[in-house]
């Protein structure tokens, strides 16, 4: 088969693999390690695997990532978290979407201090739900 078939058979596998309830990593890392096993060798396809692992964990802006998120948990924890959004939910209560640009605001202050969008997304993802 060329490597254009094979592109969109392993499309069409991984959107099968997600219907039937695989987490997206595992399922495109295993459609990814058959296409490269397919299209060159097994032999090129189980170095490429140790080397990509390797080659994420070590990159720094990843590393840092599971630090802040545990950062949000403490503020979370601590109740900075709760006391930050209740304040924006104050001021913005009188307005049409109030809750809304409260849930903005309450993210725009966290992520300002501290400085990132994933420990952001973790932490006020728990507090924002009403």
């Amino acid at each position: 088969m060329d490597p254009v078939t094979v592109g969109i058979i392993g499309t069409a596998l991984v959107f099968f693999l997600l219907f039937i309830g695989m987490h997206i990593a595992y399922a495109m890392m295993f459609v990814g390690f058959a296409g490269v096993a397919y299209l060159a060798s097994m032999g090129a396809a189980l170095p490429m695997v140790s080397r990509t692992l390797y080659e994420v964990s070590s990159y720094f802006p990843y590393t840092v990532i599971p630090l802040f998120i545990v950062m949000g948990g403490f503020a979370g924890s601590s109740g900075m978290t709760k006391d930050l959004f209740s304040a924006f939910e104050k001021w913005f209560r009188r307005l049409p979407g109030g809750l809304g640009v409260a849930t903005i605001g309450a993210c725009a202050g966290f992520a300002a201090v501290s400085g990132s969008s994933v420990a952001t997304a973790a932490t006020m993802g728990t507090v924002a739900l009403p």
